[in-house]
This record gives C-alpha cells, sequence and structure tokens, in this order.
C-alpha cells in the first residue's frame, strides 16, 4: 500500500483469501499369493480459493479520483493421482527378497479469473459487478500431466548384507513431444557389520557402512515451458483485440538431470549415543536457466537446459540420552550440513539486464562461482563534500584503488552468495512422568542476503511511492555529513538506490523453529484408550541481520518484498478411541 497508514488501510479496506480444500485416497490391496500383493490407489486434491483486494475510498491507493480500488481473483485447482504397485516380498532361509513394478498417473487442471478496476458502486458489495471502471479483466486454464513406470528390486543376506536398485521412466507434458521422457535408475549397497561374528568390541551395539549411485530428473515451474504462445492481455487497439507473442518455443526442452554420489555410516555406542556420518555429491547436468536471447526475437530471456552445477559436501547427525530412568529422561540430537557449490560448465555467463521498476538483478551466473552469486556494486559511503553515494571502482571484480560518484562507471565485482556454508538444527526432548517438552533451533552460516525493496524503500527520493526504511531519516545534508545514507533528491538520477553492497547482507541465522508442551492422558469411561492435550509455537525467535528476512525461506538469498514467515500458536487435543 502507497502513501498510507498500514493501520487505517487494514481496518477500512478488505482484504481476505478464503480457501477450501478436499483431499483424499482411497486403495484396494489384493493377496494374490503368500508373497505376491497388488495394490491400487486413487487419490484427489481439489482446492478452491475465492481472494477480495479492496483499497477504500477514504484514503492510500484508493483514495482521491479512483473512488475506491478493487480485484477479485476466484481459482479452482484439481488434481488426480492413479498408482497400481505390485509387491513381491520373501524369505528364503537366510535370503531376503523385496520386488516392486508399479505405475502411476497424475493430472492437474487449474483455472483462474481476475478482474482488477476501480469506482466501486458499494463497498460492502465487493463482486466483480461493482467495479464501475475496468483496469484488466484476465483468466487462465493450464493443464499438466506426468506418467510413471518405476521397478525396485532389494536383497538382504541374513539382515547383514543390502543391495538393490531401482528403474524408472517418466514422460511429462511441461517438455516437447520429443524430450518428454526421461529414464533414472540407482543401485545401492550396506553392511551391517555389526552382526558379523568378527566384530566384537565393548559398547558398540550397532554398525552400518552404505554407499549408493543413481540419477534423477527436475521439472520445470512452468507448465508450457517448451512451446510458443501467444498473450491477448492488454493487447487491444483501436477498440479492437489483439494478440501478441507471448514465449519463445523450445521444442528440445527436457529434464534437468542428476547424478547423485553418497557414503555414510552409522553408529551406536552404549545405546545412548547414534552417530551418522554422510559424504554426497550431487552433479547436476541440462540445468534448467533464463538465459537472455537476442532482443531481435522479442523477448529478453529463453528457458534452456544450459549448464552443470556440482553439489558436494558432509552431512553429520549425533543423539545422545544423558539421563534417563522410571520418571524422567532427557534426548538431545543435533546436525549439520558443510555444503560446497559450484557452477561448473556454462556456455556464457548470464546477466541480467536492469530494469527502470526493479532495478539490476543482484544474480550472474557464472561458471567456477555458486549458482546464487551476487553481482554488485561495490559501495564506498557518502562523499562527505557532496552528499553522493561513492563506490570503490571495480575492473574485473578487483578494487583499483580509485573512488567515482558515477554508479555506471563504478564496475561490478562477485560479493558472497546466498548459499550457507554451514547449515543444522538441534533438538532436545523432556519427559517427566505424563509431560513432555520438546524444542528444535535451526541455524545457518555463511551466506550472504540481498535486499532489493531497497530500490524502492530505501530510494534516495529516485521514485517515492512505497514507505521508506528508517535509514532515510537520516540522509547526507551540509549539516549531516557524517551520514552514510546519500542526498535525498527528487526523481534521484543517480543510480544510488541500485544494486551495491551497500544493501547487502549477512543471512547467518538463529531460529527456535518449533516448541511443544504436552501431557498425556489416561484412559477415560472406556470408549477413550488415551491421548494428550498440547500447547505448541512454531517460528516463535528468529535472529539475523535483515529484519524481517527468514533465510529459510527464500532460496535464492534476494529479499523482495518477502512475506514474513507465519508465528504459529497453537492448543490441540488429541484422543484415542
Amino acid at each position: 500500500e502507497k502513501n498510507a497508514n498500514p493501520s487505517g488501510v487494514l481496518k477500512v479496506g478488505e482484504y481476505e483469501n478464503t480457501e477450501f480444500r478436499v483431499r483424499g485416497d482411497a486403495f484396494a490391496e489384493f493377496q494374490i499369493m503368500e508373497p505376491l500383493s497388488f495394490k491400487t490407489t486413487f487419490g484427489i486434491d481439489q482446492q478452491a480459493i475465492d481472494e477480495t483486494l479492496y483499497d477504500n475510498k477514504e484514503f492510500g491507493a484508493g483514495g482521491g479520483i479512483w473512488n475506491g480500488v478493487l480485484n477479485r481473483v476466484k481459482s479452482e485447482v484439481f488434481q488426480y493421482t492413479v498408482s497400481n504397485i505390485l509387491n513381491y516380498n520373501d524369505n528364503f532361509g537366510k535370503h531376503g527378497f523385496d520386488v516392486l513394478l508399479g505405475q502411476e498417473s497424475q493430472v492437474s487442471k487449474m483455472s483462474s479469473i481476475n478482474v482488477y478496476g476501480y469506482d466501486v458502486l458499494d463497498s460492502e458489495l465487493l463482486s466483480a459487478s461493482s467495479i464501475g471502471s475496468l483496469w484488466s479483466h484476465t483468466g487462465y486454464a493450464e493443464n499438466y500431466s506426468l506418467l510413471s513406470y518405476f521397478s525396485q528390486v532389494a536383497y538382504n543376506f541374513d539382515q547383514k548384507y543390502y543391495l538393490s536398485s531401482s528403474f524408472r521412466r517418466d514422460g511429462s507434458s511441461r517438455f516437447g513431444k520429443d524430450a518428454r521422457w526421461g529414464t533414472f535408475w540407482s543401485v545401492s549397497g550396506a553392511w551391517v557389520a555389526t552382526e558379523e561374528n568378527f566384530v566384537d568390541v565393548d559398547g558398540l551395539d550397532y554398525l552400518k557402512f552404505r554407499g549408493s549411485y543413481g540419477t534423477n530428473g527436475n521439472l520445470p515451474p512452468q507448465y508450457y515451458a517448451s512451446l510458443a504462445f501467444f498473450e491477448t492481455d492488454g493487447k487491444g487497439y483501436g477498440g479492437e483485440s489483439g494478440l501478441s507473442y507471448g514465449q519463445l518455443q523450445n521444442p528440445d526442452l527436457s529434464w534437468e538431470q542428476s547424478k547423485n554420489f553418497n557414503l555414510g555410516v552409522d553408529l551406536n555406542l552404549f545405546s545412548e549415543f547414534d552417530l551418522s556420518v554422510n559424504y554426497f555429491n550431487k552433479k547436476t547436468e541440462d540445468l534448467l536457466l533464463n538465459v537472455p536471447v537476442s532482443q531481435t526475437t522479442g523477448f529478453l530471456t529463453q528457458l534452456q537446459n544450459y549448464g552443470e552445477m556440482v553439489n558436494k559436501g558432509w552431512e553429520f547427525e549425533v543423539g545422545y540420552t544423558p539421563y534417563s530412568n522410571d520418571d524422567f529422561s532427557w534426548r538431545t540430537s543435533a546436525n549439520l550440513t558443510l555444503l560446497d557449490n559450484e557452477v561448473t560448465k556454462l556456455k556464457n555467463t548470464i546477466v541480467s539486464t536492469y530494469s527502470a521498476r526493479y532495478g539490476q538483478d543482484p544474480l550472474i551466473i557464472k561458471e567456477g562461482e555458486s549458482i546464487y552469486s551476487f553481482y554488485l556494486r561495490d559501495y564506498a559511503g557518502v562523499d562527505p563534500e557532496t552528499g553522493m553515494a561513492q563506490y570503490y571502482v571495480l575492473e574485473n571484480g578487483e578494487r583499483t584503488g580509485e573512488l567515482t560518484t558515477d554508479a555506471q562507471s563504478a564496475g561490478f565485482g562477485i560479493f558472497g552468495d546466498a548459499l550457507q556454508d554451514l547449515q543444522g538444527g538441534f533438538y532436545n526432548e523432556f519427559h517427566y512422568k505424563d509431560f513432555s517438552l520438546d524444542f528444535l533451533f535451526t541455524f545457518g552460516m555463511g551466506g550472504k542476503v540481498y535486499d532489493r525493496t531497497a530500490f524502492k524503500r530505501d530510494d534516495d527520493g529516485y521514485a517515492p511511492q512505497f514507505t521508506n526504511t528508517t535509514a532515510q531519516l537520516n540522509p547526507w545534508n551540509p549539516n549531516n555529513t557524517d551520514s552514510n545514507v546519500p542526498i535525498r533528491i527528487n526523481g534521484n538520477p543517480t543510480f544510488s538506490n541500485d544494486v551495491s553492497t551497500r544493501h547487502l547482507y549477512d543471512s547467518d541465522y538463529l531460529k527456535l523453529k518449533n516448541v511443544k508442551l504436552s501431557y498425556k492422558l489416561p484412559a477415560m469411561w472406556n470408549a477413550i484408550k488415551g491421548g494428550s492435550v498440547y500447547a505448541q509455537g512454531d517460528n516463535l525467535l528468529l535472529l539475523t541481520e535483515l529484519d524481517g528476512y527468514d533465510p529459510e525461506a527464500v532460496a535464492n538469498g534476494v529479499n523482495f518484498f518477502q512475506v514474513p514467515t507465519a508465528r504459529t500458536l497453537m492448543l490441540g487435543l488429541q484422543l484415542q478411541f
């Protein structure tokens, strides 16, 4: 909401989202013979959303000449899934076999109607017919389907040696007709060393070594990513409807494929201490990326299979029971992931173009760098003589030793990336008689976040329309020459609000993700076998440098009017009959 008191806007306007959802499944299972069974499942997920966004007539975006602004949206999603699985499970002495053959199909259908306009006739009847003058009347319908065939064979000898393999074929309507099918497979093995007679170590209750290698595929988020299509919204001219190209065709668009290698070990000591260590290496080929294309096509980018990337690192998980007796017990655990990400192959570096509406995209995709690297000017504060933003001049990403107030000649460099070098959590669970208390903290270190909302909210007067940050209360002026905020100029043409390290922050964080206190209920009245009553809180505390930003909620590290993570308080009763 622009130029308005947020509390007043919420009180006088109406912002409502009503959702109705039905989910369920039914299955039938047949025991063909003792080791052989067949299961068929049918599931549905239907969702209807009715949204009303009304900016009141009195003030703000709906005030003045607009006489109220109304946006009405109705959308529906219907998805059904059918799966058929044939399973064989049997043991022959010390030999165990588990064989699975399956087929699954998924069909999704989506539709939406959006009406947006002003001059609202009746503030109490906020239907589409109350809009006096239309800005837009749009809608869409999308369908998507996925068909899969899969198999798995697992074998174990004496619950000591394990081997398994899988194979699957997936076909998606999101790709071109000649590139829809992907083939994926995996093999894995494990050895439980403590089942061997020669492994007899005091205190070592369990020791397992495991390894796997396999492939999997990723889909693009767009349902018609490979197709060329037309757009009609806003294309009319002279009172007549019109068409324009909406997307370039890419019939060769296909699966983004990953090759995954894992090695790990699991152990338990003295029935109290658990440890798991895992090394992973994931190589992704045919990355699905929006690649710049010649502007003679009428477009800036096209989704293509373009480049390769590697994620590798270590995962650690420990668990320990410091104390346990009949009345009281305490269990604690922690996990830690060390991640290294690198783009290993790219035809050309991908740098986004400047947008007068949103500024420069702060991300760059470059061979040898992380997939979410920040490409910025190097902010050097404010020139105390003129109040202009100044920058360290960069050539090939390195400082030359010079300063400039000309943002367009300052140059760009890479200043960190969004991915956390280290990420994990720690969990504690306490039991005292019928009471239990558990809580989970999560954390991350080593990543960065860029606040792209600053282009609008920390704009130094470029285009005043959004609620400004408090930093804008302390700009440079002749009586405040020590300020780190540039001079505020109406219609500021200096690009001081555009991408630079001025708005780059550490995304290290500590979050209290979940707390739950519960009491175990006894059996009552012969009908109730037991249950629990509990109080639970989610996302109760977040400590990080950039206010209002949740590093766990945004993968690419760009804060652009991020919706705050909901803080939830819940009281519950669970009964067993």
